[in-house]
């Protein structure tokens, strides 16, 4: 596994350092390289772990942060820069999202068990493990602030990636009382979280 995400790493580095080059060789503003690239280097073991347990292979994980990263790089706003890490696991979550998507449109979807997966941590401290899951506590628990029909439509549609008609369906309502359950859940969110 280690040798694997060496492997991963490199191609990751080779294909980043093509793309950036392609874009210099643009004009493109060297500061905006040179913060995805330290984006890279501080979080992509991290965005690969993250792709990894969403996605259920090490390979589509490296392939979606990859793409992740060439978006980030063909960016025209510099004003994004400020907030590239989270641009990036957004833009990331997005990529795995659509490809898990098709996976069921295919019929290719099957279940991972995330504790067979070999995802090795660098940070094994307790410090480390409890700060991560802090923010994971904190967004359960704004969630679970919401009323039981709201925040079962924002779970159906968030984390089951399941569509509002498919959800209206499976609780009884209308499309239309989907979609104002899956935004009031989102401003809920937003404005307890940021």
């Amino acid at each position: 596994m280690e040798a694997m995400a060496k492997q991963a790493d490199a191609l990751t580095n080779a294909k980043l350092g093509a793309e950036s080059r392609a874009a210099g060789e643009r004009g493109r503003d060297t500061s905006h390289q040179e913060a995805v690239a330290n984006v890279f280097r501080e979080h992509n073991e991290q965005l690969v772990r993250f792709l990894s347990v969403r996605l259920g292979s090490v390979s589509e994980a490296v392939d979606v942060a990859q793409e992740a990263y060439v978006r980030i790089l063909g960016l025209d706003t510099p004003d994004v820069i400020s907030h590239l890490r989270a641009y990036l696991f957004k833009t990331a979550s997005n990529l795995a999202i659509n490809r898990i998507k098709e996976r069921h449109r295919h019929g290719e979807f099957t279940q991972v068990d995330i504790t067979t997966l070999d995802i090795k941590s660098t940070e094994s401290a307790p410090e480390a493990v409890f700060a991560a899951r802090e923010p994971l506590n904190q967004v359960q628990r704004v969630v679970e602030e919401l009323p039981p029909k709201c925040r079962k439509a924002f779970l159906l549609y968030k984390f089951e990636c399941l569509g509002y008609a498919e959800i209206a369906g499976r609780m009884n309502l209308s499309e239309s009382m989907i979609r104002k359950y899956v935004l009031r859940a989102m401003r809920h969110c937003k404005d307890r979280l940021i």
